[in-house]
């Protein structure tokens, strides 16, 4: 899930990073490191029928609006020698209302002792899900918006720390393992609130087996996060007696769990992926959570690819799910799917142009507060 907010320490780090990039650009010989950058942009634009909040889209009833989903990325990596490289990953990301957060996704060094093993220090993604390296940068994926069912599941998207990668090659199958730990930010956006906590002691391991064309993981992650509860509509307006009303300053999570698996194949003129996920915490706010989701797409020509993808999210319990309208209705939300069709227009092999319709059904203890949004997305994707 994604925060909104301006991250100041996020953005003072991404400043002392370019200025150490800069002066050993400028001070040190150029044969020092190989020293490489790059850059995205995604430029989402869509429009709903809807005024509640679908997922992380910013609609505004049926106006058409920026999507936060839209991004401008900067990636600066270089081989510093003696088996040591360094990477990051600078994203700026917006929102409906204009704002823009200035973060660093990644930065970390990488050391490799001997063939196969790697030792990875720093700010890194967390191994979540197939795309989870991806999940900023909409070019390198297939459809605009990744399933809000399953990767909105797991609040953690990076963690400070320490992460061990070993692999090995079996003919054309790569085995990859990675053990990791560390402490990081979490944010739930909530339709009442805001969670915003830390977690200090995240760990896990993931496992994938991949080759040129298919691609499998199953990964585990564990970790303790506390924080705090803003909520994003007056108190007063919240019913007293409600579960909602309970949460109004400290709140911890409790030992919160995820377990996922997927795999994704790209062959011939076929390409498709799917996922599964489950959330699981000893704390009342998000108890218990499940998602998947399947996609497939047909590569009609080169530069064209209609696809189709279904999502699901069930299994729910906590107080966090609940009608995104707290005055009209405090039901519980029971599950939610969504079935989404698109088209990718390859225009160049560094452009790509994709239209996508969302159909998004949310389902309620409270049959009668039950509803669906049409959702349209536009959306022009570019690396350079």
């Amino acid at each position: 899930m994604k925060s909104q907010r301006i991250d100041r320490r996020n953005s003072t780090l991404s400043a002392g990073l370019l200025f150490l990039v800069a002066f050993f650009g400028v001070g040190a010989p150029a044969q020092a490191f190989d020293f490489q950058m790059h850059g995205f942009a995604d430029l989402v634009g869509d429009q709903s029928n809807t005024s509640f909040p679908i997922d992380s889209i910013e609609n505004q009833g049926t106006r058409l609006t920026v999507d936060p989903e839209s991004r401008l990325g900067l990636n600066l990596s270089a081989d510093l020698g003696d088996n040591l490289t360094f990477a990051s990953q600078i994203v700026g990301q917006g929102d409906a209302g204009g704002q823009y957060n200035l973060q660093a996704d990644w930065l970390f060094a990488t050391y490799r002792p001997m063939e196969g093993l790697s030792i990875r220090a720093g700010k890194q993604i967390n191994p979540a899900f197939l795309y989870s390296e991806q999940f900023d940068v909409g070019f390198t994926y297939l459809w605009a918006r990744l399933p809000y069912e399953v990767y909105g599941i797991y609040p953690l998207d990076s963690f400070n720390g320490l992460a061990v990668i070993y692999s090995k090659f079996f003919g054309d199958l790569q085995l990859r393992t990675e053990i990791f730990g560390g402490a990081g930010n979490e944010t739930i956006p909530g339709p009442t609130f805001t969670f915003v906590g830390t977690s200090n002691d995240d760990k896990g391991i993931d496992v994938t087996l991949s080759s040129d064309h298919f691609k499998a993981r199953v990964g585990y992650i564990a970790a303790n996060p506390t924080g705090t509860l803003t909520f994003d509509v007056p108190i007063e307006k919240i019913p007293q007696g409600t579960v909602e009303s309970v949460f109004t300053g400290p709140a911890d999570l409790g030992t919160t769990q995820l377990i996922s698996a997927g795999a994704s194949l790209d062959y011939m003129k076929f390409t498709g992926s799917a996922e599964f996920a489950r959330f699981l915490s000893s704390g009342a706010l998000v108890h218990t959570s499940s998602g998947a989701y399947g996609s497939l797409g047909y590569h009609v020509f080169p530069w064209l690819t209609p696809y189709f993808l279904y999502a699901w999210q069930g299994d729910l319990d906590g107080t966090a799910y609940v009608f995104p309208d707290p005055s009209v209705s405090t039901t519980l939300k029971t599950d939610q799917h969504s079935e989404t069709v698109g088209l990718n227009f390859k225009v160049s092999p560094s452009a790509v142009v994709k239209v996508e319709y969302m159909r998004t059904q949310a389902n309620f203890v409270d049959t009668t507060q039950d509803f669906g949004a049409n959702t349209f997305t536009a959306s022009v994707d570019l690396v350079f």
